[in-house]
């Protein structure tokens, strides 16, 4: 029986990859990465070619997954469920991409979650700027002693075991903010290692400011300052600087250079829902900051068709939308999608694909009687191009992640709620 089914299984396969076009036509090849930037296998891949059926993809002996579109068809699918070892939990994680050839025939996938890690640790001695505290950051973890002081020492510290990995020591004042930092740029990170910070005068930071602005009318304003260096190490709005729609200032990095990005975020939001401008403005030109938006909010009363398959009406009125993304789903339980513009034409709708038939994919649906929490984004500036394409990234949050590019705007309305599954 083994025998006969592992002559079946490679036949199979072939006709599922057949099926989604054969080896004529336009090649598309998916890789899947990590927080780290990474590639890794996830549990399981699909893939459509234009309105055709979804149908499950193995990948490749180097861990790609290709496949043909048919000549003349451009639009496409990639379905992802990001193994255990990359989601939020050992719950499902899963990513939906919906796009055409002209966006990307190498288009990206990225599932939140670590990769191969070693642990830094050292000495932090910020006594010469007089600091109340400290902590030691990584591009995605950060350490300190614990208690507050101008010295100590940290350790386990996760940083990626890859090339070129900046550390930032940040020495705190008494109310939280920065008040010096510095930067070991450009580690190359194999194995354990120590780095010990010594944080001078030379390190203290500068000051900007940030011009007042008037949100739309029953919204409040607000803005934040991140801070990001090449390497792909970023400090919070809570170090560099927040604020309200009447202005203030944000503190300004010493010692930038080539790359370095600060991550200015304009938003005004009513209740679940707002719109928002992103900036990312390379470090040797920063100076005092003007915030601006540019979308409307979603027409008050948005919501998708309540459904274990969700309808979300993709029908912002701004002219110049390039993609939607979105997410739902309950607990640690997330699905998240990505519609561009040139996929989706002229359709004002979009139904959350039935995967559940396919390899891998099972167990996704939701259940009746759950509550669902949901959100959609109408996006303009970046493109869907961007999102999946080459280059550094910088993760936003564990569910949404841009190009490290200086000079991209971002302008985004979104709305989020939540309905019970029929």
């Amino acid at each position: 029986m083994k025998k006969i089914l592992a002559g079946a299984l490679p036949l199979l396969l072939l006709a599922l990859f057949t099926a989604c076009g054969g080896s004529t036509g336009t090649e598309i090849t998916v890789t899947v990465e990590n927080y780290y930037g990474q590639q890794t296998l996830p549990r399981a891949l699909a893939v459509q070619s234009g309105d055709g059926e979804w149908a499950y993809l193995p990948p490749d002996d180097q861990g790609n997954y290709s496949f043909f579109l048919p000549a003349g068809e451009k639009r496409y699918g990639v379905a992802v469920v990001c193994g255990s070892a990359m989601a939020l939990s050992n719950d499902a994680f899963s990513v939906v991409l919906q796009l055409t050839s002209d966006d990307s025939t190498n288009p990206r996938v990225f599932c939140p979650g670590r990769g191969e890690f070693v642990y830094a640790k050292g000495a932090v001695d910020a006594s010469a700027v007089t600091a109340n505290d400290w902590k030691v950051y990584g591009p995605f973890d950060s350490a300190t002693d614990g208690s507050p002081g101008s010295t100590g020492n940290y350790d386990n510290l996760e940083v990626p075991r890859l090339p070129n990995q900046d550390l930032v020591a940040v020495a705190k004042d008494l109310s939280g903010e920065a008040i010096a930092v510095k930067v070991a740029r450009g580690v190359n990170v194999d194995a354990p290692f120590t780095w010990d910070a010594t944080i001078t005068a030379t390190d203290a930071v500068g000051s900007g400011t940030v011009a007042a602005f008037t949100p739309p009318g029953g919204y409040s304003g607000f803005y934040s300052v991140q801070y990001c260096t090449s390497g792909g190490t970023c400090i919070g709005e809570d170090l560099i600087g927040n604020g309200d729609s009447s202005g203030g200032g944000f503190k300004i990095v010493p010692g930038s250079a080539e790359g370095d990005l600060y991550l200015f975020e304009t938003v005004a939001s009513a209740g679940d829902a707002g719109v928002s401008r992103l900036e990312l403005i390379p470090a040797e030109t920063i100076g005092n900051l003007s915030p601006g938006l540019e979308m409307a909010p979603f027409a008050a009363g948005y919501s998708p068709a309540a459904s274990k398959r969700p309808v979300f009406p993709l029908n912002h009125p701004y002219p110049e939308i390039t993609y939607y993304y979105g997410f739902y789903g309950s607990g640690y339980n997330f699905h998240t999608f990505m519609v561009s513009s040139g996929w989706l034409a002229d359709n004002d709708n979009y139904t959350v694909p039935d995967l559940s038939a396919l390899p891998g994919f099972s167990g996704l649906d939701l259940l009746s009687g759950e509550e669902v929490g949901w959100m959609v984004m109408a996006a303009s500036g970046l493109s869907a191009a961007d999102l999946v394409g080459p280059g550094p990234r910088i993760w936003l949050s564990p569910l949404l992640v841009i190009p490290s590019r200086a000079g991209e705007v971002l302008n985004s309305a979104w709305v989020s709620g939540s309905f019970e599954v029929p």
